[in-house]
C-alpha cells in the first residue's frame, strides 16, 4: 500500500529509507458549528446573475444566514458559498444540507431565485423536521 505521508513520489519499494512527513502538520479540530452546513452553489448564481448587480447565490446565502441565526442562534448551522455542486438545475440555485450527525443523510435541493425569505423558511422547516 502506498503511504501518502512519504516525502517524495517514489513507491515504498523504491525508497525504503525515505522519511515520513510529520503527521502533526495536519490536525483534526472540532467543527465551528453544532449541526451542519448548508452549501450554496455560487456558480449557479453566476449563471443567473446576467445583468444583475449581485450574484443571486450570495443574496440567498446572506438571507439564509440571517434567518438561521434568528431561528437557531449562532454557530448551529452555517450556510456557505461553494463551487459547483455538480447538480446544475436550469434557472435555479443548487443547495446541499450536510448534517454533522452521520446518522442523517445529506439532502440536495433546487432553489428558485425569487423570494429568498420563503425559501430560507422552507429550509429551516426541513431541518427542524429531520
Amino acid at each position: 500500500m502506498f503511504d501518502l505521508f512519504k516525502r517524495n513520489s517514489k513507491t515504498p519499494d523504491e525508497s525504503e529509507d525515505s522519511e515520513l512527513i510529520s503527521k502533526d502538520l495536519i490536525q483534526e479540530i472540532p467543527p465551528a458549528v453544532k449541526q451542519g452546513f448548508i452549501l450554496v452553489c455560487e456558480k449557479c448564481g453566476v449563471k443567473l446573475s446576467q445583468g444583475e448587480a449581485e450574484n443571486p447565490s450570495r443574496v440567498f446565502q446572506k438571507t439564509l444566514k440571517s434567518a438561521i441565526q434568528k431561528f437557531f442562534g449562532r454557530k448551529i448551522i452555517r450556510p456557505i458559498l461553494t463551487g459547483c455542486l455538480d447538480n446544475c438545475p436550469e434557472g435555479k440555485i443548487a443547495v446541499g444540507i450536510v448534517p454533522l450527525d452521520k446518522s442523517k443523510k445529506a439532502v440536495f435541493l433546487e432553489v428558485k431565485p425569487k423570494n429568498y425569505e420563503d425559501s430560507a423558511a422552507q429550509i429551516i422547516e426541513m431541518i427542524e423536521s429531520r
